[in-house]
């Protein structure tokens, strides 16, 4: 393979700098050397993506199908230096991937599976919690730049507590007090009243909020906030 350096491949990982220099020159010891030949597939659509893969040399095209198009669409093509996958690193991108990844003409490629990552965070417990640390501030601050009302407050993040919620759980009762306010971080959540249960007045997705007016008023909650879905919120109280 071409004379790559291979210690500072995750250096150039912008998401990754939450990881000391020494932690990335030791998973970098841990990225294997992949040869894909003309054409093959690298990763399947459908498939989760499952590496974090540097393109040592050569390119690597993800493309993607289209009902309205008759060839493939390509929407990146990295080359050598670039890198993809990186999400892997954070636990996501574990449900079915709609890219798929070609190397058209053959690549050399480095790839870090969530499998060898995973037995290094086993190996490094110590260094796997302040990576976990960095990984929730940054799942925190996402949350709060998706939101229109707190996009522009960073300095939230570190006042916001997350909490997760089973189906069906209750985040808000009518009728409580509203000392908290939420900001959806992840699933979707129903929005009733107790006059009329089944009736649903919203849907809350993520990056809104709930429970702002009774914060701000002082008043009882107005309505039910109940998780339709496995899901998590952001949790800022009423003394932040």
């Amino acid at each position: 393979m071409p004379d790559v350096d291979r210690a500072h491949v995750l250096d150039e990982v912008p998401a990754l700098s939450g990881l000391t220099a020494d932690v990335r020159e030791a998973l970098a010891a841990r990225l294997e050397v992949v040869t894909a030949a003309s054409g093959e597939l690298v990763q399947a659509a459908g498939e989760p993506w499952n590496a974090f893969y540097a393109v040592g040399a050569g390119q690597l095209r993800l493309v993607t199908e289209s009902s309205g198009a008759q060839e493939p669409i390509t929407i990146d093509v990295l080359r050598e230096g670039a890198h993809v996958g990186a999400s892997v690193f954070f636990g996501e991108d574990e449900a079915p991937y709609a890219v798929r990844a070609v190397a058209p003409d053959g690549a050399t490629l480095l790839r870090l599976s969530r499998r060898r990552l995973n037995e290094y965070w086993r190996e490094h417990p110590e260094q796997a919690a302040q990576f976990d640390a960095f990984a929730d501030r940054r799942a925190r601050r996402a949350a709060v730049e998706r939101s229109a009302l707190f996009g522009r407050r960073a300095d939230l993040v570190e006042a916001l507590e997350r909490r997760t919620l089973e189906p069906g759980e209750m985040l808000i009762e009518e009728g409580a007090p509203g000392t908290e306010f939420y900001l959806i971080e992840a699933g979707r959540f129903r929005v009733y009243q107790d006059a009329a249960p089944t009736d649903t007045l919203h849907e809350l997705q993520p990056g809104e909020v709930a429970g702002e007016m009774a914060l701000r008023s002082g008043q009882p909650r107005s309505a039910n906030v109940q998780a339709q879905t496995e899901g998590s919120v952001l949790v800022l109280s009423a003394s932040e």
